[in-house]
């Protein structure tokens, strides 16, 4: 079943493995609990400085796509880019400075 590997150094492992899932289900539990203080305190913080509360706005949810196609995906099609083409300023458009002949 275990090729290779002694019987000892597999029950190590396998008690190592253990330790560190315990380890991090702890972690977890620990990010969970300072993630309600933060939030607390922050609350806190603009109670004080008498903010307003901070709003509960909810994630925008996008309903599912059921065009999996390329169809309408196109975003290098200039015409439904939501970007502006900019003319980049080239030798002949760009401003030479003038030299001040009188100082």
């Amino acid at each position: 079943m275990h090729d290779g590997l002694p019987p000892d150094l597999l029950e190590k492992l396998l008690k190592f493995i253990t330790r560190q899932q315990e380890q991090i289900t702890q972690q977890q539990e620990q990010i969970i609990q300072l993630q309600g203080q933060v939030k607390a305190l922050e609350a806190e913080i603009r109670r004080l400085k008498k903010l307003p509360p901070k709003p509960d706005i909810k994630p925008n949810t996008k309903p599912p796509d059921d065009n999996t196609g390329a169809e309408g995906n196109d975003t290098s099609d200039p015409e439904t880019s939501k970007k502006r083409k900019v003319k980049k300023p080239n030798e002949k458009t760009r401003v030479k400075p003038v030299a001040n002949p009188g100082t």
